[in-house]
């Protein structure tokens, strides 16, 4: 984020104001940025629901009101206008992790690169399709994620508005 804007402000129901994740969550993602090149949202919109969007007094699991859910692979119909925090905003998987088919609108989940509090990294896992987290692909990202990179696993179910930390701790220490 730039020295010169401050992070936009975060409903209650915000990993951020949860006081899990730091502001600078944007520097976790810049680490995973441009793993994969080539990869592109096509017809997920997952980022149009799943998050709180403060610039379009957007709540937390809605979809946005731009988000055009009629057209086949529609998309943001201020696409060219959007938000700072919607220009800016890159899935782990457009970044690089899980598979070409781990797509967060086919895999159930979306994975974000995190910041916590402490200034430790970790990883948020959003269910985008209820029941996603028992999925045995999913079982099976977290624990490869678990064992290569550092950090703590911070989840919230589709039901779910707010970040809970779970015991899984990435890195190895389970």
């Amino acid at each position: 984020m730039p020295d010169d804007q401050a992070p936009a402000p975060r409903d209650s129901t915000s990993p951020s104001a949860a006081g899990l994740i730091s502001d600078a969550a944007s520097d976790a993602a810049e680490s995973y940025r441009n793993l994969v090149s080539g990869r592109s949202c096509g017809d997920c919109r997952v980022c149009c629901r799943l998050p709180d969007i403060p610039e379009l007094d957007k709540p937390i699991n809605t979809w946005c009101k731009h988000t055009d859910l009629e057209t086949a692979g529609g998309g943001c119909g201020i696409y060219e206008d959007r938000p700072k925090t919607c220009r800016e905003y890159e899935c782990a998987w457009l970044s690089g992790l899980g598979d070409e088919h781990d797509r967060p609108d086919r895999l159930g989940v979306m994975y974000q690169p995190i910041t916590l509090t402490d200034g430790s990294p970790g990883l948020a896992a959003v269910e985008a399709i209820d029941g996603a987290f028992d999925r045995p692909r999913v079982r099976a990202q977290l624990a490869r994620y678990s064992d290569s990179k550092p950090g703590q696993l911070v989840m919230r179910t589709a039901a779910e508005t707010r970040f809970r930390p779970v015991p899984l701790t990435i890195g190895g220490a389970k």
